[in-house]
């Protein structure tokens, strides 16, 4: 029996129309496809491996410098030029999806967000570089530049786009913010 004719059946059974009925069966056939909430911590663990090697944007004068968005974490500029992301590790078990808009089609858009621990590296001068205690010289060169390290507890945001029936969401990055630090002794 074709799905019009279950409706047509569905509908003179229950007394409604043709189009909810026919809603019903549509919905009742429909294949399980994954969930927003299972697919967002593959999708986001990918995108944060592919942070890797990225550089920071940031305003440079007038002059905005393309790069990742980390505008509301405080990075170290005051001694390092040309910060990237080296390598950016989520707390999967933070992961938070908040949907905006549902679509009659079934598209939802929305936003997510995940805790992670970033590593950044940098270049400066060696002498300044030495009088901050979060930075971790990794390589020191002999004119008197360094590459450094350091990490933020940061809080990552996405806005995503899920479109049921296909097995990835559309996420394109929207930023990060610092984590406030927990004070033990309070």
């Amino acid at each position: 029996m074709t799905r019009n004719k279950v409706a047509k059946q569905l509908a003179s059974q229950q007394g409604i129309s043709y189009a909810a009925a026919l809603r019903q069966v549509r919905r009742a056939y429909q294949p399980a496809f994954p969930s927003v909430e299972s697919l967002l911590p593959g999708a986001i663990a990918s995108d944060c491996e592919a942070m890797a090697g990225h550089e920071i944007g940031r305003r440079l004068g007038a002059n905005w410098r393309a790069g990742l968005s980390f505008g509301d974490v405080e990075l170290p500029y005051d001694v390092l030029a040309d910060i990237e992301v080296e390598k950016a590790e989520p707390d999967l078990g933070t992961v938070t999806w908040s949907q905006t808009e549902e679509f009659p089609d079934g598209d939802s858009v929305g936003h997510a967000e995940v805790e992670a621990e970033v590593t950044f590296t940098g270049y400066g001068k060696l002498a300044a570089v030495k009088g901050h205690p979060e930075l971790v010289v990794v390589d020191p060169d002999v004119d008197g530049d360094a590459q450094v390290s350091f990490h933020r507890r940061v809080r990552l945001h996405w806005h995503v786009v899920y479109r049921p029936g296909v097995d990835y969401l559309d996420l394109t990055r929207a930023g990060a913010s610092e984590l406030v630090p927990i004070n033990p002794h309070n």
